[in-house]
């Protein structure tokens, strides 16, 4: 299938019995970035901070092409300069080095990222517009991992700190140990005492500017031995680092990629857990307000990558889905003749659903099935992009 390569919008009204619905219709023609068909949405991407890009599966191409279509858009008309990624901040170091001018290559710098839903040709080629735009605009522009999911690419990224900064060899011989793999909670708490002492001193030093490499190694630890419900606080932090970057920098304006499940301003409450689930876009709604403004990306039939158990073992698959249910969002918004639309009030109907597909489809590492669709909450978010069609990311392979 031809990837959407050029996008025309006009503004529509569609009428449902339930209510009206406004739209602003994409299409097949004329190039988003060389028109004005998206001036209609100017005043809200004035008015914001931070805009939660999310997407409805970790493995669809034009998700990643749309969103990063528009982050151009917002940075060459309303001055967004931070691409927030669903991924670790010393992961992402090395990519935002090479968009800064590094002599570096590309594929190999996404490759540390290390989550196979960016290792896509789709955020290289977003990536490479980065650091070309930097060339030419004195390198405003900044790619920052907001997760801490991992603590190799931490080891990693602090090496280099200590053998590329001699200014900074004096903790060198004070930086613990963070080369293990063990789950032994004993051992992980010692080794966080270890570094907590290590980040204290160090933090005196550090420019403020890049204390999001320490504080990410000290929620990797927290979460390590966090013991309530793992989702909300992986989501707390990656919020709270969003939100901390920005408040430091108060005239600086970015964009949040990352899973819809994780952009919504979500909090609810499933049966079978104690506390309430609170995703990372409802601490941020929390802390920035009126500021922070969330889009879901959905879509209605289509393929997509994803990983699959077998046997226990994991595999890459590429899944191809029908048409979404007639109580879904894309069924109900899209026409026909529609390939993409843009809309901001749904009237709200009743077991509205959308899917949710993660890393993870058809089975999950315990042999459970894993479900298409969850319920959708209109006021998650403010704005949805629901294409007709999807096709899979093109993921990338290192030689």
């Amino acid at each position: 299938m031809r990837i959407l390569t050029s996008l025309f919008l006009f503004i529509s009204s569609i009428a449902f019995s339930q209510g009206n619905i406004k739209s602003i219709e994409l299409s097949d023609s004329g190039n988003i970035l060389n028109n004005d068909y998206l001036r209609p949405l100017d005043l809200t991407f004035e008015k914001v901070t931070l805009i939660g890009l999310g997407e409805s599966t970790h493995g669809t191409s034009e998700f990643t092409i749309i969103r990063g279509e528009l982050f151009k858009y917002l940075v060459e008309n309303h001055n967004y300069t931070v691409f927030f990624l669903e991924a670790d901040f010393n992961a992402c170091s090395r990519v935002n080095r090479y968009i800064h001018g590094a002599d570096d290559d590309s594929k190999e710098a996404l490759n540390e990222v290390r989550l196979w839903p960016w290792f896509t040709q789709e955020l290289l080629n977003l990536i490479e517009w980065m650091r070309s735009y930097n060339q030419k605009n004195d390198n405003i522009l900044k790619f920052v991992g907001c997760d801490m999911q991992l603590i190799v690419d931490d080891r990693l990224e602090l090496k280099r700190l200590f053998s590329d900064n001699p200014k900074y060899s004096e903790f060198a011989s004070q930086l613990p140990d963070l080369n293990f793999d063990t789950q032994d909670s004993m051992i992980i708490r010692s080794k966080q005492k270890e570094w907590l002492v290590f980040a204290h001193n160090f933090f005196k030093s550090f420019p403020e500017q890049e204390t999001l490499m320490i504080s990410s190694v000290s929620q990797w630890f927290e979460d390590a031995i966090h013991e309530g419900y793992k989702e909300n606080f992986r989501d707390s932090c990656m919020a709270k680092n969003i939100a901390d970057y920005l408040e430091k920098r108060p005239s600086v304006k970015g964009v949040y990629f990352a899973h819809n499940g994780h952009v919504g301003k979500i909090a609810h409450k499933y049966l079978n857990l104690n506390e309430q689930t609170k995703k990372a876009g409802h601490f941020l709604d929390e802390r920035l307000k009126d500021n922070y403004y969330a889009i879901a990306l959905e879509f209605n039939k289509g393929s997509f990558n994803a990983i699959n158990y077998r046997n226990g073992e994991h595999v890459m698959e590429s899944f191809s889905i029908k048409k979404n249910h007639r109580k879904s969002l894309s069924h109900i918004v899209l026409g026909k003749e529609d390939k993409i639309k843009y809309l901001t009030n749904i009237p709200n109907f009743q077991h509205l659903r959308i899917n949710s597909i993660g890393s993870v489809y058809g089975k999950s590492k315990s042999g459970y099935k894993i479900y298409r669709y969850r319920k959708l909450e209109l006021n998650h978010y403010d704005a949805f992009i629901v294409i007709n069609l999807g096709t899979p990311t093109h993921l990338l392979t290192l030689k």
